[in-house]
């Protein structure tokens, strides 16, 4: 066995050596420049790209020639799966897409702006079409925007990814952690990789209602992404927020660097998805799951603490920008684990529980008569009076594990609810539900119809502001969680992080 086994790590130390050279060409080669080839795009005069479209329209062109360019702002999460599947098997006949560097949102407006027809060939570089994979908000404000032709579409949902923190050992081991309920990064530095990262911790300190100046908000430059652990140690960034696909190049340039990773355990959900409604919060392995390879050896860790997460899942959409949807689209997408969503798919085919399940699914009613107006006790049902209901101890005298209960009326119709208005019952939110009444995002209940807590609404100029809702009068418009779908479907504003 001991040949077999000399072997064996051979191949996975030279694999790993393989992965790494690989990380750091790309890293060298598609950010040698600012994002690349922006600096050409927008060099390119009008004329210039008037020129180009008329030689497309005349065939004299090198528009046909290539197969697809897909442009990431972060292509190390991106490099694998457009060429093979998550099992790492090619997809059998499929094009050749090639994967670059840019600012995606500068590429978008760039779009926007002179049109698909006249895009700069530097950007174009020959292909049949032109990708980007985006972060969600960003291209639903692409879609959204009045300027967009037609064929700016999502075509797919790339791999599903996670968001994860990082940061020093001595950090980590703290209770003054990433798995602090206060989740109170003032007068802290938070690191960030690409642009899905900014926009959780911006809805984590939007959410946990922490001014932005009071935070130092630090963009990481890809030249310093092999060197995460010196920054943490050192104190230059206090903890970084990193967004990353299994098996991918990046996830692999962060296992070789002496980091720990934590999820965001007691962390309030319906908070950060009130104004990120495109991540959800789920129970992962981020120890031997995520982050520790099982094969290789890893620099990073995961401590025993924090090894079940849970972290914030998240799939960026792969817009069509110009051209046509290639052929194999669908196939690599799925080959990838990712999920395609435009033109020939079933639309409805990626729910994975990323949309909000809102709408007519969550149309709440009590039976009629089902409960009278007496008082229950919150908490216990089985305690039928207030003192032993309210008391913090049991009828042996033991404490309570649940401490003190509540005395309190289950709500008969939804206007015994502090948040059903003429504003939420338009999309059958903040009802009465078996008594109990929906609390909006900020809330918690304390009693059937009683909370503690700020709730958050829509349409303040300062979402964040603690007495945003009291200013709108007697309908707030206030938040629920996961009604981006069915506010989007309704026509009514959604909270989206700027």
């Amino acid at each position: 066995m001991a040949p077999v086994m000399s072997n064996t790590f051979a191949v996975f130390t030279v694999a790993w050596g393989i992965v790494a050279i690989t990380a750091a060409v790309m890293v060298s080669i598609a950010y040698g420049k600012p994002y690349g080839v922006l600096a050409e795009q927008f060099a390119e005069t009008t004329a210039a790209a008037a020129a180009a479209a008329a030689a497309r329209a005349a065939g004299d062109t090198e528009w046909g020639k290539a197969d697809a360019v897909l442009y990431a702002e972060n292509p190390l999460n991106h490099a694998g799966w457009p060429r093979r599947g998550a099992s790492g098997a090619s997809v059998a006949g499929g094009s050749e897409w090639s994967v670059r560097a840019i600012d995606v949102v500068a590429l978008a407006e760039l779009v926007l702006s002179v049109g698909a027809d006249a895009m700069p060939a530097s950007v174009q570089r020959g292909a049949k079409s032109v990708l980007a994979v985006m972060d969600p908000a960003d291209a639903t404000r692409l879609v959204e925007d009045g300027r967009a032709a037609d064929s700016v579409r999502e075509i797919g949902l790339a791999p599903p990814g996670y968001f994860v923190t990082l940061t020093s050992l001595p950090v980590a081991k703290s209770e003054q952690s990433a798995t602090s309920c206060s989740y109170d990064w003032r007068g802290k530095r938070i690191g960030y990789l690409e642009r899905s990262d900014l926009m959780l911790i911006k809805a984590i300190l939007k959410g946990y209602r922490v001014p932005m100046d009071e935070v130092t908000i630090v963009k990481i430059p890809v030249s310093r992404w092999d060197k995460l652990a010196e920054m943490l140690e050192s104190g230059e960034v206090y903890r970084i927020v990193a967004y990353v696909i299994p098996n991918g190049a990046h996830l692999g340039l962060i296992r070789r660097q002496r980091v720990y990773a934590q999820g965001f355990a007691g962390i309030d959900a319906d908070r950060v998805t009130a104004f990120y409604p495109f991540a959800r919060l789920e129970e992962r392995d981020i120890a031997l799951g995520l982050i520790m390879d099982r094969a290789m050896s890893s620099l990073a860790h995961v401590l025993p603490k924090d090894a079940d997460g849970p972290v914030f899942a998240m799939r960026q959409s792969v817009m069509l920008l110009a051209g046509d949807v290639p052929g194999d689209a669908a196939a690599k997408l799925a080959a990838g684990g990712g999920v395609a969503t435009g033109a020939g798919a079933d639309a409805g085919a990626d729910s994975e529980g990323f949309a909000s399940g809102t709408g007519g699914q969550w149309t709440f009613a009590a039976p009629e008569g089902a409960y009278d107006g007496g008082y229950k006790c919150f908490g216990n049902l089985r305690l039928e009076n207030k003192a032993e209901c309210e008391s913090r101890y049991d009828a042996v005298g033991d404490p309570k594990p649940e401490g003190a209960n509540v005395w309190d009326r289950p709500c008969f119709r939804d206007s015994d609810c502090p948040f059903w208005n003429e504003e939420s019952a338009k999309i059958g939110r903040g009802v009465c539900t078996k008594g109990a009444c929906e609390m909006a995002v900020g809330a918690k209940a304390t009693g059937f119809r009683k909370y503690e807590g700020t709730p958050f609404c829509y349409g303040c100029t300062d979402p964040t502001a603690v007495d945003c809702c009291e200013r709108q009068g007697d309908a707030p418009d206030y938040a629920f969680p996961g009604d981006y779908e069915a506010r989007r479907a309704a026509g009514s504003e959604v909270m989206l992080v700027e």
